[in-house]
């Protein structure tokens, strides 16, 4: 998904930084970034600081050393040691092979005494609109899970379990822009390899959107954060 502006068309950015209370100087572990957007945001915030980006897809990760970042292709596992840092963030757009539990591991074997760790990842119902449409045409659920994050109680159980402390959660909800139906179906559709249904879905969304030009819809995040 080519979503622009990191702090536009992945608002919940935003409210990950704020939580994470980012400073000059800080060395910042980023497990993952959708976007360079997304990695340009946290250097602007720290600085001189140090960061350093997990990155799990060849093609981010590449695009991401052009742009002068620091990278490390990963396939995440849980546990790895990269070194001692201020703060971890996720803040991936979908889950991917990402878990709580990976997640909550690498930042608590990441982080010094009173790091930070800030993690916004999908709600457990993430979009009822997209998902009910993707649905309605008999597709796999199975197929939606990338979208589908732990809910409250899981992500908590994960950050405790790798022994992080002061944990906190939220739900928030933000309306994301979408460039055209097809876009969004594009988007929902990544894991799907039935063409006919990505365009079934483009036709569904254009119907109940009464447009097949740019629209929003409501997307529900699940924002962590927990100090080591």
């Amino acid at each position: 998904m080519t979503v622009g502006d990191a702090t536009t068309a992945q608002p919940w950015l935003v409210d990950a930084l704020e939580r994470l209370d980012l400073r000059p100087h800080d060395r910042v572990l980023m497990i993952g970034a959708s976007t360079t957007g997304q990695a340009r945001a946290v250097a602007r915030a720290i600085g001189d600081g140090e960061l350093l980006i997990l990155e799990q897809d060849v093609g981010r990760a590449d695009a991401l050393r052009r742009d002068g970042f620091e990278v490390i292709l990963y396939q995440p596992q849980g546990g790895e040691r990269f070194g001692m840092f201020d703060a971890a963030l996720a803040c991936p757009f979908s889950m991917g092979d990402w878990t709580a539990n990976s997640l909550a591991e690498i930042g608590s074997s990441n982080l010094r005494l009173g790091g930070r760790l800030v993690l916004n990842l999908p709600a457990e119902h993430f979009c009822e609109e997209l998902s009910s449409a993707f649905q309605s045409l008999g597709g796999d659920p199975e197929q939606l899970q990338g979208w589908i994050g732990p809910s409250r109680s899981d992500a908590e159980e994960s950050l405790q379990k790798a022994g992080l402390r002061n944990i906190g959660t939220a739900t928030t909800a933000h309306i994301t822009p979408f460039e055209s139906a097809e876009h969004a179906a594009r988007v929902l559709c990544s894991a799907c390899e039935r063409e006919e249904l990505r365009e079934d879905l483009a036709l569904v969304l254009a119907q109940r959107w009464k447009t097949t030009g740019k629209s929003e819809v409501v997307i529900h995040r699940l924002l962590v954060w927990s100090q080591r």
